[in-house]
């Protein structure tokens, strides 16, 4: 297998599991461990904390709004 064939296949693996917001999510997490690795307690820009707080928060609420039924359906 070609290597441009694995990396499309792991990419089409990884945005099948968490999707776009998935992805920005861990992208934005990696961000700030480097950061933080690099830069040791240094503070971290404040943009990063609330993008990854707003897209983990998108991402677990729209994965809890798919599971619970909703009243309409369950009458």
């Amino acid at each position: 297998m070609s290597p441009v064939k694995e990396i499309l296949d792991f990419l089409a693996r990884l945005l099948s599991v968490g999707g776009v917001a998935g992805v920005i999510a861990l992208t934005i997490t990696v961000s700030i461990c480097i950061r933080y690795v690099e830069h040791g307690s240094e503070e971290i820009p404040q943009i990063l904390t609330y993008s990854l707080s707003t897209i983990v928060g998108f991402y677990f609420g729209a994965g809890i709004s798919k599971s619970e039924p909703s009243a309409e359906t369950s009458n």
